[in-house]
């Protein structure tokens, strides 16, 4: 079932085109201009903790101060500095032709649940009906203004951060938020739909599962209300772009206001976002080390399959006995940067036998033209002078230009265990990709077994002395909509360090 509910009703009425003027905007005496009215509620994000000074001018945009509808223009109500609401603004007028007006009305730190009184979004708090009286306020003055007309009134929710952080199940969550759309759109009769900007995530682990249920509810509650669209599912993988677009573990920094607010206005104004397929892999190839000994480099030629877009490259390298750092390898293909995704290491105490695991991706826009059939030499280079022992690569072709949603690590220090589980959370279909690495005392290799995904690559490595092994194992799959997902990693035996880490690529949605 797609999670795109179909807008039954018009979700815009006549489009007109128009621009403020210096009059107030009725171009010198003419008709008022209409107004699309956007009221913020939800926290922090909704909000914004971004940079003024990174926040595009909005010349077709209003903000309700209320008391008089004034330019709209970073810190908009209670952002600390800068917010989405400019770029959507811009965005909005360039889908529709129409001006927008928003009213603040957010709170950071708010919770939908429980019902209780005080500052949160539930039916016995205060938020809820603040945000009401402020939209009426808004609706009459505009309605009373000689120099604008009310055309469309929106709601738009970005919250859930507080409830996933507190494990709100759910289906209550679900419950809630359809509860708090319709009973908006009881009080707000002009209110067309309330659009949902979906939860993020939070990157530290015991978080995971709490805010995939959120998006879990989001995405079910927009498909079962018709107060509710879903208009921008990407704020997921803002954490884990390159660079990131987070400000700290919960905030969206600039970048990701100014794409969050433009990819929103998108959504709403298409009536809703659609769900990006998952990438799909054209081509798995491994690449592993002929021969464990000291090397600062590895040189792989690679063709890049037909119908690719991407080149992911996964590198493993351990480190010599007794070196106790070794830095991340940069990689190049034909001579171009390869973006490091996201690394780890299996590190145990001793120093022995360190593994360090790293994901990097190449698009199209940073080759500079397309990848499809190209073929040049992938290189992985490790400077310092601690040397790799080995150098293990796995080529991953894709088709398209994916994005980095998902990355989850498992990294006990000290393991001393055979199974280690990356859990992985995903509320988009994508491209599941799976390393792991462990290290062991012993004359022979380990065998790795990978549940949960397809192996491209498992490995072994055994030192010199024949005293210290390296397993190295890859896999990947294809997986729907989920909320909790594993893949599991056992070894045959007890391992000193086990290191696995998931990466989730998905499809791009529009205006990224």
């Amino acid at each position: 079932m797609s999670l795109t509910r179909p807008i039954v009703r018009p979700i815009l009425r006549p489009i007109l085109r128009s621009v403020f003027e210096p009059d107030g905007g009725k171009g010198g005496g003419g008709a008022p201009k209409p107004v699309d009215l956007f009221v913020i509620v939800g926290q922090s994000n909704a909000e914004g903790r971004g940079d003024s000074a990174e926040s595009p001018s909005a010349p077709n945009g209003r903000f309700w101060d209320g008391s008089a509808l004034v330019p709209l223009a970073d810190p908009v109500g209670g952002a600390l500095t800068g917010s989405m609401w400019p770029s959507f603004s811009n965005e909005w007028f360039s889908r529709t032709g129409r001006m927008s007006a928003f009213v603040e009305a957010a709170h950071g730190g708010t919770a939908l649940l429980p019902d209780q009184a005080g500052s949160n979004w539930s039916p016995s708090g205060t938020l809820r009906g603040d945000a009401v009286s402020a939209a009426l306020s808004a609706i009459s003055a505009v309605s009373q203004s000689g120099d604008f007309s009310l055309g469309n009134v929106y709601f738009i929710w970005a919250q859930g951060e507080t409830d996933a952080e507190n494990a709100v199940a759910e289906a209550d969550y679900e419950a809630a938020l359809e509860a708090l759309a319709a009973y908006f759109k009881a009080q707000v009769p002009q209110m067309e739909t309330m659009g949902v900007v979906q939860t993020g995530r939070h990157r530290d682990q015991p978080y995971y599962v709490g805010f995939a249920a959120v998006r879990k509810a989001q995405d079910d509650a927009c498909l079962n209300s018709p107060n509710l669209t879903m208009v921008y599912r990407g704020t997921h993988s803002f954490w884990a772009s390159n660079p990131s677009r987070m400000k700290d573990l919960l905030h969206y920094n600039q970048d990701g206001l100014n794409l969050a607010g433009k990819c929103s206005a998108i959504g709403l104004a298409a009536g809703g976002a659609t769900v990006p397929p998952a990438p799909t892999l054209v081509a798995a190839t491994a690449y592993p080390d002929p021969a464990h000994n000291s090397k600062s480099s590895r040189t792989i030629p690679h063709a890049v399959a037909v119908g690719a877009g991407s080149l992911v490259v996964i590198v493993v390298n351990a480190r010599p006995d007794s070196v106790t750092t070794q830095p991340i390898p940069t990689v190049t293909f034909k001579g171009v940067s390869v973006p490091l995704v996201a690394e780890a290491g299996a590190a145990g105490g001793t120093g022995n036998g360190y593994a360090r695991l790293a994901v990097y991706m190449l698009g199209e826009d940073a080759y500079g033209g397309p990848l499809s059939g190209e073929s040049g030499d992938i290189v992985v280079s490790v400077s310092g002078a601690s040397v790799a022992r080995m150098i293990d690569v796995c080529a991953i072709d894709c088709a398209g230009s994916p994005i980095a949603d998902f990355i989850g690590i498992f990294n006990p220090v000290p393991a001393n265990a055979s199974s280690g589980a990356s859990l992985s959370t995903s509320n988009a279909p994508g491209l599941w990709l799976t390393v792991a690495a462990s290290t062991a005392a012993g004359a022979a290799p380990l065998t790795a077994t990978m549940t949960g995904a397809t192996e491209v690559m498992d490995h072994g490595h055994v030192n010199a002395g024949g005293t210290r092994t390296v397993q190295v194992a890859v896999g990947h799959s294809s997986e729907p909509i989920s909320v909790n997902r594993s893949v599991t990693v056992d070894w045959g035996s007890l391992c000193e360090t086990i290191g696995v880490m998931t990466v989730v690529l998905r499809g791009k949605v529009a205006g990224e």
